[in-house]
């Protein structure tokens, strides 16, 4: 089957929304493409308080482990894509997905 894109929701920074980005089962646009050795299991990912709930989860650091070809890359370079794609204006990846604006990515992967 052909996998699922879905219209990003881009949050508004000016009512004192906190950055924040939500994704629901996530995938790679170019491993779920390509991807021939079994299931390709998506990922979902949330980071910063979502909506002015102030009780809401608000982790905004999020550390990543795992064994060696365990797809921690793949989630970092997932995340990145999907918020570049949902602010040029691209359906993503995902089933749900909503971010606030980002105005710049760093990062090294080694």
């Amino acid at each position: 089957s052909k996998p699922r894109y879905s219209r990003p929701q881009i949050l508004d920074c000016s009512d004192g929304q906190e950055p924040c980005i939500h994704i629901v089962e996530g995938r790679h646009p170019c491993v779920d493409g390509t991807h021939s050795g079994g299931e390709f299991i998506p990922n979902d990912l949330t980071l910063g308080a979502l909506g002015s709930n102030p009780d809401a989860a608000s982790e905004r650091v999020l550390l990543l482990s795992g064994p060696n070809m365990g797809g921690k890359s793949t989630l970092l370079r997932q995340t990145c894509m999907i918020a570049i794609l949902a602010q040029v204006g691209c359906y993503v990846p995902a089933t749900e997905c909503s971010l606030t604006p980002v105005d710049r990515i760093f990062t090294r992967l080694g």
